[in-house]
C-alpha cells in the first residue's frame, strides 16, 4: 500500500502530516502525476523518452520545430498552476515551505533552488506550449493529448482513460506514460493528488466496522487488479507484475515509479489557502506580467502573511 509521503497520518502536536501522527484514513484513488508523450511522434523524430529536465525541454524543441503539433503542453491555469508546478520545484531542490520540529516553518519558495524550478518550468512552456498557457486547465490539456494536437504533456493518470477511449480520443494505442524528468541531482518528484477515505466517529459502532473491512477489502491485492482492468487508478505498488504483459495496462509501471515520488507540497493545514495565493504569482509569471524572481518573492510574502496571520513562527530567506 502506497501512503503518498505518509498523507494518511496527521501529527496534531506538528500540525503535518507524517507517519509518527494518527492513522487518520487510507488513499482510495492513487491519482499522480505521469508524463504522457505520442509514441508515433516520438518514433517519427527519433526521440527518447526524457530523463531529465533539459531532455524533455529539448524534445519539445525539435517538436515544436517540426511544426504539425505543439511541443509540450503546461497546466498553467490559476487554478492548477501550483500542482503542475510542484515537480519542478521539488525535483531541482525547492520548496513551498520547511517545517521545524518546534512548530516554526521557514518559507523556501523563494530560495535559489525553487528559482530553477520556475526557470525550467517557464523554460518548457517557451519551447512548446500553445497560444495563452497561463488559461491551460485540465480539461484543455486532455483536450490537446486526446485530438494529437501535442506529442507531451504532464497530467494525472487518471486521464489515461480517456485517451485510450476511441470515442473521446484520436490516439487511442499511440500515448505512453513515462517516469517524470529528474532534476539536476538525479531527484524526480510528483505532485501527490490521491484520495483518502475515513470513517467518521460519530456513526454507529456497525457501520463503521462495516466500513472498515470494505476498505480492508478494497486494498487488496486481487481487488486492486480488478479495479485497473475495470478502470479504476489503483493504491498499491505492486500490481506491475500481473498486468505488465498486457498493453492496455502500460502505464502501471509509469504510474508506480512516480507515485513512489509523490510529494504533498503544501503539507500545513493553510494549504489551500497559501496555493491560492501563489497560484496568482506563478500564472503571472508564466503570462509575462513579472518575472521568475518577482514571483516567487512575492509567493514568499503572501505565505508569511497567511502563516503569521495564524500565530506561526515564521523564518524568510533574503529576496531573490
Amino acid at each position: 500500500m502506497l501512503d503518498f509521503g505518509a498523507t494518511t497520518n496527521w501529527n496534531a502536536a506538528s500540525g503535518t502530516f507524517g507517519g509518527d501522527g494518527a492513522l487518520m484514513g487510507v488513499p482510495v484513488n492513487g491519482n499522480v502525476q505521469v508524463l504522457y508523450y505520442n509514441t508515433e511522434i516520438y518514433d517519427r523524430l527519433g526521440l527518447k523518452v526524457p530523463g531529465t529536465w533539459d531532455d524533455l525541454i529539448a524534445n519539445a524543441t525539435a517538436i515544436q520545430a517540426e511544426g504539425e503539433t505543439f511541443g509540450f503542453v503546461p497546466r498553467s491555469g490559476r487554478s492548477s498552476i501550483v500542482y503542475n508546478f510542484t515537480p519542478y520545484l521539488f525535483s531541482n531542490g525547492g520548496s513551498f515551505i520547511k517545517q521545524a520540529d518546534n512548530g516554526s516553518i521557514d518559507v523556501m519558495i523563494n530560495s535559489a533552488e525553487s528559482l530553477k524550478g520556475l526557470v525550467t518550468y517557464l523554460a518548457l512552456i517557451a519551447a512548446g506550449a500553445p497560444p495563452n498557457p497561463g488559461a491551460i486547465e485540465q480539461g484543455e490539456l486532455i483536450q490537446l493529448l486526446s485530438t494529437g494536437s501535442t506529442a507531451q504533456a504532464i497530467a494525472v493518470i487518471g486521464a489515461w482513460g480517456n485517451l485510450e477511449d476511441p470515442d473521446k480520443s484520436i490516439v487511442g494505442g499511440k500515448i505512453n506514460a513515462a517516469l517524470l524528468p529528474a532534476g539536476p541531482d538525479g531527484t524526480r518528484s510528483s505532485a501527490a493528488g490521491h484520495w483518502v477515505a475515513g470513517i467518521p466517529a460519530n456513526v454507529p459502532p456497525e457501520r463503521q466496522q462495516a466500513a472498515l473491512a470494505f476498505l480492508d477489502w478494497f486494498q487488496s491485492k486481487e481487488v486492486q487488479t480488478a479495479y485497473v482492468e475495470a478502470g479504476g487508478v489503483p493504491v498499491r505498488s505492486d500490481l506491475s507484475d500481473a498486468l505488465k504483459d498486457d498493453p492496455r495496462y502500460r502505464f502501471i509501471a509509469a504510474w508506480s515509479e512516480n507515485a513512489s515520488h509523490a510529494t504533498m507540497g503544501l503539507p500545513v493545514t493553510e494549504g489551500a489557502e497559501i496555493s491560492d495565493a501563489v497560484a496568482v504569482f506563478l500564472n503571472r509569471a508564466v503570462i509575462g506580467e513579472i518575472s521568475a524572481k518577482e514571483a516567487l518573492n512575492s509567493a514568499a510574502d503572501a505565505i508569511k502573511d497567511i502563516l503569521t496571520r495564524d500565530g506561526v513562527t515564521v523564518r524568510s530567506l533574503p529576496k531573490l
